[in-house]
């Protein structure tokens, strides 16, 4: 099955806009970091009188100087720039629009919302749920000043920007199951965080688990055994890989598109969440997206797919070590544990993509569809941060960030950290 990651939504081009001006672009030159930065007080609402001087940020604890402070009010704006249509062009770009399904409006949306639904990594029961939240709830979710559309990592969706709730409900009923990254189950049955521990961390526990595991798909030494659960741990790596990546990107693009629209701006993702390697690679390509994210303003907000889920192993799991290779119990409670880390790292991603811009992780809840009402909704105000890292080397390591508000009972949600990219040509 050969997937399209690179149909994008044509975003609608304007005249500047007030939010447009008031992004700050990265300049190419110059190593600068951007943070969003949303403030709540003790009764829940934003706070938005707070000035630059109310601000202190710290990379790796070193306090750093604030460049550029901008108050982003994200409101809706209709005012000049040209008028948006009803649909806007959808899939590949660079096909012809057919005029005779556009009709121009008389007062541009207010809010431009994409739905990206990530049907590389929703399984069947997932999929079937979401699909059936999103058709009852997603249209009542969004106002009839706004504009939406309907977009899935693999390419095969993309309705574009339209006011016709009809369309985004046929966009819905167009997702469907894609199985070309989808984990199978072998003998040893190793996941994509597990391969991650033991290829990318070097976890000793994580392959010895492995191993005694795959003593169990035949007769062999324990050199055997590690060479399999290797073997296995790189196959389900590169897999998983390729499918992180694929969405991380598609995301990015068109977070990229979405920066153009004249109006508000948000991205709801809809997944079940996805571990993201510890690897360069893996940082820098959720790095990059809150990056794009802080220069297009762009809110993103995550409905966690997978509902109240469990994270205990099921009946076919157990009992797969036998006692004389598992005498105390040992490598099982090791298994459990390692079932239980890998469904919190893959939600982990949506909630950091989500406090980083601002937005809401709704997730541990099978009310999706009172989800999809509140991921919808924005923040009324957004302080943006630049600053350029001080003696900070591009060594490809991750930097955490915290950031101080000088406001009592202030509770602060920004990004947690960036990664520092390597110059181009730079061997790891």
């Amino acid at each position: 099955m050969a997937l399209c990651p690179h149909a994008f939504l044509a975003a609608p081009q304007s005249a500047q806009s007030p939010q447009q001006a008031d992004t700050v672009q990265f300049k190419s030159n110059v190593n600068v970091v951007l943070v969003p930065v949303v403030v709540r007080g003790a009764d829940g609402h934003v706070i938005e009188d707070l000035k630059k001087d109310d601000f202190q940020i710290f990379d790796r604890g070193k306090r750093q100087s604030i460049s550029h402070f901008t108050v982003q009010k994200r409101t809706g704006d209709t005012r000049g720039g040209r008028a948006a249509q009803d649909t806007l062009p959808a899939g590949n770009t660079n096909q012809a629009l057919d005029r005779t399904e556009t009709a121009p409006l008389k007062v541009r949306p207010e809010r431009y919302i994409i739905f990206l639904f990530d049907d590389l990594h929703l399984p069947a029961g997932d999929l079937a749920r979401v699909r059936n939240a999103a058709s009852r709830m997603m249209v009542e979710s969004i106002q009839p000043t706004d504009a939406a559309a309907v977009v899935s990592t693999s390419g095969e969706v993309n309705s574009g920007f339209t006011r016709n709730r009809t369309k985004l409900e046929d966009a819905v009923a167009k997702l469907r199951l894609h199985t070309l990254y989808e984990h199978v189950r072998d003998c040893p049955d190793v996941n994509y965080y597990q391969a991650d521990r033991i290829l990318n961390t070097g976890d000793p526990e994580a392959l010895s688990e492995a191993a005694d595991e795959a003593r169990e798909c035949g007769a062999m030494n324990r050199a055997m055994a590690e060479a399999a659960a290797r073997s296995a741990a790189e196959k389900e790596l590169a897999m998983g890989n390729q499918a992180g990546h694929i969405a991380l990107s598609v995301t990015r693009e068109v977070i990229r598109s979405l920066g153009a629209a004249p109006g508000q701006r948000t991205l709801v993702m809809i997944s079940p969440g996805f571990v993201v390697a510890s690897s360069a690679a893996g940082q820098a390509d959720v790095s990059k997206l809150m990056d794009a994210a802080a220069q297009a303003n762009v809110t993103i907000s995550a409905l966690d797919a997978r509902g109240l889920y469990t994270d205990m192993l099921d009946s076919s799991e157990h009992g797969k070590l036998p006692s004389d290779l598992d005498p105390g119990g040992g490598l099982m409670r090791l298994k459990e544990e390692i079932r239980h880390d890998s469904m919190a790292a893959a939600g982990a991603v949506m909630d950091e993509l989500a406090s980083a811009t601002g937005g809401t992780y709704f997730h541990n809840s099978n009310d999706l569809e009172g989800g999809f009402q509140r991921v919808t909704k924005a923040p009324e105000c957004v302080y943006l941060l630049e600053f350029s890292p001080e003696d900070a080397q591009r060594d490809g390591s991750f930097h955490r960030l915290s950031v101080n508000v000088n406001r009592k009972g202030a509770k602060v949600r920004a990004r947690q950290g960036y990664f520092a990219e390597k110059p181009a040509g730079v061997k790891n």
